[in-house]
């Protein structure tokens, strides 16, 4: 229980399609997403179903990058959360 904070109703939420928004580049194309999310500044991340990448974009659907692949496949489940992590710019003494 997080206090007498109201869960926001449905009214509350109002979503616009725009089929042309994801720019990805040649080579990168999925044919599903099964999770979406974005970080502080505001990408967008993708965790595609059946090409087992998770695909990066700027606010605007501009192409960022992609990691998984062949290496990201039969995932584990757990409590329903997939949690992942990557460190950029790490060397290895």
């Amino acid at each position: 229980m997080r206090g007498d904070v109201a869960a926001p109703l449905a009214d509350d939420f109002r979503y616009d399609v725009d089929a042309r928004w994801e720019k990805p580049p040649a080579g990168i194309s999925h044919r599903d997403v099964s999770a979406v999310d974005t970080d502080s500044q505001d990408r967008v991340y993708l965790l595609t179903r059946y090409d087992s990448n998770l695909l990066v974009y700027e606010p605007d659907g501009t192409f960022i990058t992609a990691w998984g692949g062949e290496n990201f496949t039969n995932l584990p489940s757990v409590d329903r959360h997939l949690y992942f992590g990557r460190t950029f710019g790490a060397t290895s003494a």
